[in-house]
């Protein structure tokens, strides 16, 4: 077999070296090109992040962003030595800590608007409340506004020393105790109005129990009258200074020392009976009806009462037809009542 010439050998040699050497520059050409467009993206990333993150000041963002610029550096020396795969990797981590940063950011954003709409929210609702709240609200309502007031005062603290979290949830703690004092307050007003017509029944049935009593021959009877009137005087007085504690439970008491004065003079005519009888019977299911809280039974026991306080006008004046009539459309409502409230 004949050897190749020499010449031939080279020629072959070049012939495989060459193209596998054009084709590894040119394949570092394009990893070189690919690593500095990937650079200048994460520099605009990083920038963008910068911008963001210094104007907002969040510890966190500002520790990631410090991370992102390292790392970007560190790109940047596998770039100059030629080691531009790794160079790569590096700057896609940067970008990565970048965008986490400006994420950061973003987040912490919407939790501060969330702070800060529930603190308004809560501030226009003190407000409110402060503008609608009775005068004579008395000394506890007003005790339990000034401290929702103060909590609200420390959870804008929270909120300007940055801490949203305790801030947030003050607030909103501020916000429900708001909405119980309401209903507090609505329910100290539904009982101030029912005290003053239990009042009112108390007072009409005394001076009724006063006519009566001319023709009762009881020390007994006219010396509990007087005690009672005595003690309505009192009630009326404390009425005026606001003092409610325990008003209910001797109003019925009263009630009943009244009632035992009736039962000890027997002679009096059948339509005070009637409003007697009437009227302790709407003193007995006046609290379980608003206690039920059905609305339209409570609104035919309202009429029931104004039409027994007309009754009773009527009968001190000598008028039994109308009275009568008052008398009978307070029975009506009542019983209309009481079936709406299931008693």
């Amino acid at each position: 077999m004949k050897k190749l010439p020499k010449i031939l050998i080279v020629a072959l040699l070049v012939g495989f070296v060459v193209p596998s050497l054009v084709y590894g520059q040119m394949q570092q050409q394009q990893t070189q090109n690919r690593f500095e467009q990937e650079f200048r993206n994460t520099s605009e990333v990083i920038n963008q992040a910068r911008n963001i993150i210094l104007n907002s000041k969040i510890d966190k963002g500002i520790e990631l962003l410090g991370l992102a610029e390292q790392i970007q550096k560190q790109a940047r020396s596998m770039g100059t030595a030629g080691n531009y795969t790794n160079g790569i990797t590096l700057t896609y981590s940067a970008r990565e800590q970048a965008k986490n940063a400006a994420m950061l950011n973003q987040q912490a954003n919407e939790n501060e608007n969330l702070v800060r709409r529930q603190l308004e929210k809560t501030e226009k609702f003190l407000d409110r409340i402060r503008t609608n709240m009775p005068v004579d609200a008395g000394q506890k309502i007003e005790s339990l506004y000034n401290t929702a007031r103060e909590n609200q005062r420390r959870a804008r603290e929270f909120y300007h020393n940055q801490q949203l979290r305790p801030a947030l949830k003050l607030s909103r703690q501020v916000e429900n105790s708001l909405k119980r004092l309401i209903e507090r307050v609505k329910e100290m007003n539904g009982n101030l109005e029912q005290l003053q017509n239990q009042i009112g029944r108390l007072e009409n049935k005394i001076i009724r129990l006063e006519n009566m009593i001319q023709n009762c021959d009881s020390e007994r009877a006219e010396q509990t009258l007087n005690e009672v009137k005595n003690q309505f005087e009192n009630i009326k007085r404390e009425q005026n200074n606001k003092e409610f504690e325990g008003l209910e439970n001797r109003l019925r008491s009263m009630n009943q020392r009244l009632n035992a004065v009736i039962e000890i003079c027997q002679g009096t005519d059948f339509q005070t009976e009637q409003l007697n009888r009437l009227q302790t019977e709407m003193d007995r299911v006046s609290i379980l009806i608003r206690e039920n809280g059905n609305k339209k039974a409570q609104k035919l026991l309202k009429t029931a009462e104004n039409s027994l306080r007309k009754a009773e006008r009527l009968c001190q004046a000598g008028d039994s037809d109308a009275c009568a009539a008052n008398i009978k459309a307070a029975q009506i409502n009542l019983r209309k009542a009481k079936k709406l409230a299931g008693l």
